[in-house]
């Protein structure tokens, strides 16, 4: 077990804040860094993208172009899902409309359940209602997305916007290519190496954590809205 072994310091992927490990680490004074979840202690070692942030940036990006009536979708039981909705939230306040409720894809993480959603909602809706835009929590939810609006006859982005989080390794090969939120893995990276190496050799952590921006990347799939009914 890791506890037997001589090891300097442990590097976590998205430990739930009650894992045994947590504890077990704290109480045998090993050094680790936490990455992929917000901590809930302040004093754990920790790096993650500004998941608030992402869902913001990425509403945002298509409130600027001109889009009012934007959806989220994602599974709203995930902790990350409902953080990068609540930056959707502030951003719809910020041009003094009120959010959605989340287009919830139940606790499931994969392209069908979104595809599936979408073509409910789309199918529900009287045209003077329809969204413009879909904030997808990430870029697998988006492929979904995407899916549904070519099988619903809505073309993307003429008819409507759809944007990703994460820059999934397909994204730019979607159609359209996919416009996202990038994370950027090599200061994450660097960032996970000196929060452990600093604890390895003693140092004191003045911040012991670090949530990063993700940066847009604009392709395809995002363009100002077209010409609806008046609701």
């Amino acid at each position: 077990d890791v506890l037997s072994n001589a090891i300097d310091g442990i590097i976590l992927m998205s430990p739930p804040d009650d894992s045994a490990f947590l504890a077990a680490f704290e109480a045998h004074g090993i050094p680790f860094v936490r990455t992929g979840l917000p901590a809930d202690k302040e004093t754990q070692a920790t790096v993650d993208i500004d998941h608030v942030a992402a869902g913001y940036d990425a509403t945002r990006h298509l409130s600027q172009l001109g889009h009012s009536r934007i959806a989220f979708i994602g599974p709203m039981v995930a902790g990350i899902v409902r953080l990068r909705y609540e930056g959707y939230a502030n951003a719809m306040r910020l041009i003094d409309i009120d959010p959605l409720p989340a287009w919830n894809m139940e606790d499931t993480y994969m392209s069908a359940a979104s595809y599936d959603v979408v073509l409910s909602r789309f199918r529900s809706m009287a045209p003077s209602h329809c969204t413009t835009a879909t904030v997808c929590w990430n870029d697998e939810c988006a492929f979904g997305v995407l899916r549904a609006m070519w099988d619903l006859g809505l073309r993307v982005p003429n008819m409507v916007s759809v944007i990703g989080i994460d820059d999934h390794p397909n994204a730019s090969t979607q159609e359209p290519p996919l416009t996202t939120l990038r994370q950027q893995y090599e200061i994450y990276g660097r960032a996970v190496l000196d929060l452990l190496m600093a604890q390895i050799r003693g140092e004191p952590l003045l911040a012991p954590q670090f949530y990063l921006p993700a940066v847009l990347v604009k392709r395809s799939s995002t363009a100002p809205p077209p010409m609806l009914p008046a609701a």
